[in-house]
């Protein structure tokens, strides 16, 4: 038989093998076309041309969720028929500034740290992070915590402040069993108040709680974008992220982690995993720093706000629909 849109030839596959005769080139053609086949649906991908760049294509939905399509073979015929891609990022609110003193709901101002019952003498490391997903549990709380707890072994005076759910109750993991786990001190970690968690707590608290944090620890597996990493520095928080998928462009003041590769089979995709000792040396040196307002991470943040957001990327995309 003739193999069509084979990943492999059959004297690549024989040549790998060391077949040197022909008396299963009939059967080693069929196993062929099989893998490739298998490869596709796999994959719900063709890693083949199919028609002209240009042929109309049309793809139906797998659920209510995905579109499956084809990789594309070349830009070529894209750029040559005048599609031209566009960049709009994810923005964030005027509300997200540094912030000093909040009003409370007696009407008194405090300052963030007043409002959380802080001491300004401490070293706060927040992390603003969904406790959703077990396996892979993609925002790394295992990596960050036991990091956390390694750099605070030296450090008295840190404290961490989950701002998250607690329990695991949202298809997360229970963080109080992850933070006896990996031995953190009572006095060191800090949650955010379940209830008004639950019950959204408003920007204008949020940017308080980002402004009283001398580093954001936002070390993940992958990011589609990251805002808190953006609305902290907005805050003039410098972070922590990885050196992976969006996170190290979105660190203007701050510190990125090595990672190594981890493969999720059930998404047929790489994550990538933290490493625990580089997050340990970011603390470090954020502490060595002192902590404490960044203007430079105000600065750098700003190019993300919603008004330049509109005014660089959404009107000019505008203008040409």
């Amino acid at each position: 038989m003739a193999i069509a849109n084979g990943y492999a030839s059959l004297a690549e596959v024989k040549a790998a093998a060391r077949i040197t005769d022909t008396v299963d080139d009939a059967l080693l053609e069929i196993a062929i076309e099989s893998a490739s086949r298998a490869i596709d649906g796999h994959t719900h991908r063709n890693f083949y041309v199919v028609g002209t760049a240009l042929s109309t294509r049309v793809f139906a939905t797998g659920n209510s969720d995905f579109v499956w399509i084809d990789d594309v073979a070349s830009t070529t015929g894209f750029e040559g028929a005048g599609i031209e891609c566009d960049y709009v990022p994810h923005a964030f609110e005027s509300v997200f500034a540094p912030t000093t003193s909040i009003v409370g709901s007696d009407g008194s101002a405090k300052s963030p740290r007043e409002l959380m019952n802080i001491g300004d003498d401490r070293f706060v490391v927040m992390m603003n992070a969904a406790n959703k997903g077990i396996v892979p549990n993609r925002k790394s709380f295992g990596e960050n915590l036991l990091a956390f707890s390694l750099f605070a072994k030296k450090h008295d005076d840190a404290l961490l402040y989950l701002h998250t759910e607690q329990f695991g109750a949202m298809g997360g993991i229970d963080l109080v069993k992850l933070v006896n786990a990996v031995g953190i001190p009572e006095h060191q970690v800090k949650f955010v108040d379940q209830f008004a968690y639950r019950n959204q707590i408003p920007n204008h608290i949020l940017a308080g709680l980002y402004s009283m944090s001398d580093v954001l620890l936002s070390v993940s597996m992958g990011e589609g974008f990251g805002i808190p990493v953006i609305e902290a520095q907005a805050c003039g928080t410098p972070v922590i992220v990885s050196d992976w998928t969006a996170q190290p462009e979105l660190c203007g003041d701050g510190w990125v982690v090595e990672t190594q590769p981890w493969w999720d089979p059930m998404q047929d995709s790489w994550f990538a995993t933290p490493l625990v000792s580089g997050i340990v040396d970011a603390l470090e040196q954020a502490y060595s720093r002192g902590g404490g307002h960044s203007d430079k991470a105000v600065t750098w943040a700003s190019e993300y706000s919603a008004d330049n957001v509109f005014t660089n990327n959404w009107l000019p995309l505008l203008e040409k629909l």
